[in-house]
């Protein structure tokens, strides 16, 4: 159950774009909610429906002792044994692969990485949004070089952020595919392949929604003013009750998450890339209370729609 429910995290992470896509909206208050909501429901609708086509062919198939072969595969991929040499772990698009080659479907065989991209397609583009618009308000608040804070005339997007935050995601691609594990460059590699760095991001992942969770479980109370002007007011308690919730669900993920990948290499380079983190923040923060930025001001005042 445990397992699964990380699966179910991870197949619903996107939600928190919204947080940084919104701006990027035409009125966004009233359309917003309203397609997160449906968007959900569909979502929901397709997963479950998928998961249960492909996992009940699979269980059609053998019947040894009572143990069809996606339970055996589905053992043999999660903690119960060691699959053979080459054979991924059990999961949709490798079960979908069995069951067309075995109803003599070979044609479909090439489809299955063609939808795969689509997938990836799927989340990248809100990952690569978020993290760049990030970048983008702090180089505005000058606690980063203030270059990457320029917004392209014809695009009105931050351009210089954008490609700041695709640079990155290309080291991390390149991380996820093993290449350096392949052609390993001394000390780092080990801190920056599929076991070391990847796996760091799950942890940093669940911070993330555990201290989302927090604020949301909180600012009903600490900042009133935002939630009645909001267009969207379900109940302060409501809004707290959600908040607590999910706090206490995302303390247990990190739990699992972290007994379940705990080695020393994730926690180092997280350890690592957050001192370089720190020291650039207080810096440029440092730099710009010098030229007479008044960080008080910053979250003062809602920023505009």
């Amino acid at each position: 159950m445990a397992t699964a429910s990380i699966g179910t995290y991870w197949a619903f992470i996107g939600f928190a774009a919204s947080t940084f896509v919104g701006g990027e909206v035409k009125e966004a208050g009233k359309s917003l909610p309203r397609t997160l909501f449906a968007a959900n429901i569909i979502i929901v609708l397709l997963y479950v429906s998928i998961s249960y086509v492909v996992a009940h062919a699979a269980m059609l198939v053998g019947n040894v002792s009572g143990y069809s072969f996606f339970s055996a595969y589905a053992f043999l991929s999660y903690g119960g044994g060691t699959l053979p040499a080459g054979v991924g772990k059990a999961w949709m698009p490798n079960i979908a692969g069995f069951t067309a080659a075995g109803s003599g479907m070979q044609w479909f065989l090439p489809l299955i990485p063609i939808f795969a991209v689509f997938w990836v397609a799927n989340d990248i583009p809100p990952f690569i949004i978020t993290s760049s618009r990030i970048i983008f308000a702090m180089s505005f608040d000058r606690v980063l070089p203030e270059k990457l804070s320029q917004v392209n005339e014809k695009w009105h997007s931050p351009t210089l952020a954008i490609v700041a935050t695709m640079f990155v995601a290309f080291i991390g691609n390149f991380a996820e595919s093993d290449i350096f594990v392949k052609y390993p460059i001394p000390v780092i590699t080990q801190y920056i392949n599929s076991g070391g760095g990847v796996t760091a991001t799950d942890i940093w992942d669940t911070l993330f929604f555990l201290l989302a969770s927090f604020a949301g479980m909180m600012f009903v109370f600490r900042r009133k003013d935002i939630y009645d002007k909001s267009p969207y007011k379900p109940g302060k308690w409501v809004v707290a009750g959600v908040g607590l919730a999910a706090t206490v669900a995302n303390i247990y993920l990190l739990y699992l998450v972290t007994v379940g990948w705990f080695v020393p290499e994730p926690w180092i380079f997280t350890v690592v890339l957050a001192v370089v983190g720190m020291a650039i923040y207080f810096y440029y923060r440092s730099k710009g209370s010098r030229v007479g930025v008044d960080y008080a001001t910053i979250y003062a005042e809602i920023p505009p729609e």
